[in-house]
């Protein structure tokens, strides 16, 4: 029997200064000028208190059941001013404050049990949401609850030691976070901006796997994969107004398949390979908001591939490396077909005195080769962006640990879906 009780209290303050100078094509005239400043604060406070029990039963089996309880209290507010002909004015269409608030009550359990050479996992989730998001610019409230079923299976058969076959199904619920949450803009210049969506519903994923694994080293899977309401930040451009917008939005419909190759094995006695690929089909349907909201598709085969290689020296094994190369083709993001990318990363650790102390050496995107183009190409939108990631970096590092390094803590730590929304 296990008893948690959480809290979390969480502050993220944003200014904005920015500065704009429209020059003719000869840059020595000045057409216009516009300057703003934007001040931006969000308290969040998550209570969560959750009860699991156990229960061992006869000839490999066990029964979990529990009980959660969590409260989200969100409180935004901005301030943008804008100077006009010397004057300082309030903007009064981005100021203002925005209260979130949401209560999730949530029951489940869950029994597994082995016997011979199967085993089954089977459960069920319920779930109780009501929610509320109050605009200070807005009288009626944004209000909303729902009543969800989650269940889950999965069943395996080993025919031998080097043989298994495994069947899973899940369907599971995915909640935005409280900042895509926020209606507030924030501008990067006067033509685009990133803007929250307070109409946001949770997306809801069923997932079904196949899998055949060999010699505890070799996995084989099929998948499909239909995710309802899944959000994802959208480009649009208003073609009136010259503006570009990027709003989390969600989409009407994800569905994708595939196949992946796992595999992890040592190939020798001082080299261990793992490798992942993946084939995979999207088809993504999403509304054109700035069409006549209009529902569009996108669809295409992509491929995933990411190869790590751990190696071993010297006698005592004390000096080991690292090798990855990560392949990614051009795939579907919302709207957008995000361009392919690749990244080689290298690493190396000695340790001394037995483990007392520890020098590494690692370099991360060595070709850099991890930057993309996201492109949005339907209808009247045709707008892309580059992406130049911070990943190329060496590092050199020198760790002494203190005390036993044999020893071990006993503390542990909840994971909360509540804290991962707050990013």
């Amino acid at each position: 029997l296990s008893l948690n009780i959480h809290h979390t209290n969480y502050e993220y303050d944003r200014f904005q200064d920015v500065a704009t100078i429209y020059k003719d094509a000869s840059n020595m005239i000045t057409l216009g000028e516009n300057f703003f400043n934007t001040t931006s604060r969000q308290d969040i406070k998550i209570y969560s208190g959750q009860t699991d029990l156990s229960i061992p039963l006869k000839d490999n089996g066990s029964l979990d059941l529990g009980v959660k309880g969590s409260m989200i209290d969100s409180k935004s507010n901005i301030l943008q001013l804008i100077t006009n002909n010397g004057t300082v004015i309030t903007y009064s269409q981005n100021s203002g404050t925005f209260n979130y608030e949401e209560n999730n009550y949530a029951a489940y359990f869950s029994l597994s049990k082995e016997w011979d050479d199967w085993s089954l996992t089977a459960g069920i989730r319920t779930e109780y949401t009501d929610a509320v998001g109050t605009f200070s610019t807005d009288p009626d409230p944004n209000a909303f609850d729902y009543f969800e079923v989650f269940p889950t299976s999965s069943i395996e058969h080993r025919f031998n030691d080097n043989h298994s076959l495994g069947l899973s199904y899940s369907r599971r619920i995915e909640r935005p976070t409280y900042s895509d949450l926020n209606p507030f803009k924030f501008f990067f210049n006067d033509n685009s901006f990133v803007s929250g969506n307070p109409d946001l519903k949770p997306a809801i994923t069923e997932l079904a796997t196949l899998s055949y694994t060999v010699n505890n080293a070799y996995t084989f899977e099929l998948y499909y994969r239909d995710e309802q309401s899944t959000f994802s930040e959208l480009v649009f451009q208003d073609n009136d107004l010259n503006q570009i917008i990027y709003r989390p939005s969600n989409l009407n419909q994800v569905v994708d398949y595939g196949f992946d190759f796992i595999l992890y094995k040592p190939l020798t006695k001082h080299w261990t390979a793992y490798m992942i690929t993946s084939i995979f089909h999207n088809e993504v349907e999403f509304f054109a908001t700035q069409t006549d909201n209009s529902l569009q598709t996108n669809e295409r085969w992509s491929f995933y591939g990411n190869a790590i290689n751990y190696f071993t020296f010297l006698k005592d094994e004390s000096l080991t490396a690292n090798l990855s190369f990560l392949y990614i083709s051009p795939y579907l993001e919302g709207s957008a077909e995000v361009a392919e990318r690749t990244q080689v990363d290298i690493g190396f650790k000695k340790s001394f005195n037995e483990g007392k102390w520890i020098l590494s050496l690692s370099a991360n995107d060595i070709f850099l080769g991890s930057d993309y183009t996201v492109k949005n190409e339907y209808l009247d939108q045709d707008n892309q962006y580059y992406t130049r990631l911070d990943n190329r970096w060496i590092r050199l590092g020198l760790r002494f640990n203190f005390g036993n390094t044999r020893l071990s803590t006993n503390r542990s730590i909840k994971d909360l879906e509540e804290r991962e929304r707050l990013n």
